[in-house]
């Protein structure tokens, strides 16, 4: 669903699995929300930015509550 995110997060920090140990939330939450079968709340894709070094907004392409 977020095919370009997910690669960037396979480039910077190699798995979906360590970003989600740094970042502090459960890696099964985040696979499932790339996957499309559970919703990547809006606080992981903010976690996730800022990981990242980008805005929520301009990575996810949607305004974040």
């Amino acid at each position: 669903m977020y095919e370009n995110v997910r690669k960037r997060i396979n480039t910077q920090y190699g798995s979906i699995n360590k970003l989600a140990k740094i970042i502090g939330v459960e890696a099964c939450d985040l696979y499932a929300g790339f996957k499309g079968t559970k919703t990547l709340y809006p606080r992981y894709k903010r976690l996730i930015a800022e990981a990242l070094n980008e805005d929520a907004c301009d990575l996810f392409g949607e305004v974040q509550p």
